[in-house]
């Protein structure tokens, strides 16, 4: 039979980009520090591929496109910029500069520089840093929040 052929059975949709059970984990410096060391090999290590990032909170923003971001720093000249869906503002908005974050995502296709984008991410832990009430002290706006801890945000499987 052919996929013409109207008794043909009906070919399934290819599965969304869902992520792999088991991820690898890398920091934010170490990803940016490979970049900075071979562009070429990073690409061909990481492009395409499911990683959960961990560093330090940067900045939570809108992209100019609009898109949900957090911009990872890394102590080398680099930054990790993780997009995400606008089903995350509510939770990103919780987040301050300095707090600890795991981000799992997947690592755009293409040419690494001195950004490294990953996309359709989500976090799956977080830990308030050291500056408890956020950019503004102890008294600031975040205060009242429990204090540090690492916190669980997605279970595991």
């Amino acid at each position: 039979m052919s996929i013409t052929d109207p008794e043909s059975p009906e070919v399934p949709s290819p599965a969304p980009d869902e992520c792999p059970e088991l991820v690898p984990r890398i920091t934010a410096d170490d990803l940016v520090a490979t970049v900075e060391q071979n562009a070429i090999h990073a690409e061909v290590e990481f492009a395409g591929q499911w990683l959960e990032v961990e560093g330090l909170v940067g900045t939570v923003r809108r992209n100019k496109a609009g898109g949900l971001m957090i911009y990872i720093p890394a102590s080398v000249f680099g930054t990790v910029a993780c997009s995400f869906a606008d089903g995350h503002l509510e939770e990103l908005a919780g987040l301050r500069r300095g707090d600890r974050v795991v981000v799992e995502g997947k690592v755009a296709d293409g040419a690494m520089g001195l950004t490294v984008r990953v996309n359709q991410c989500m976090i799956t832990e977080m830990d308030a840093g050291p500056n408890q009430g956020g950019p503004w002290g102890a008294g600031g706006p975040d205060s009242g929040g429990s204090g540090g801890g690492l916190r669980l945000v997605r279970e595991a499987a």
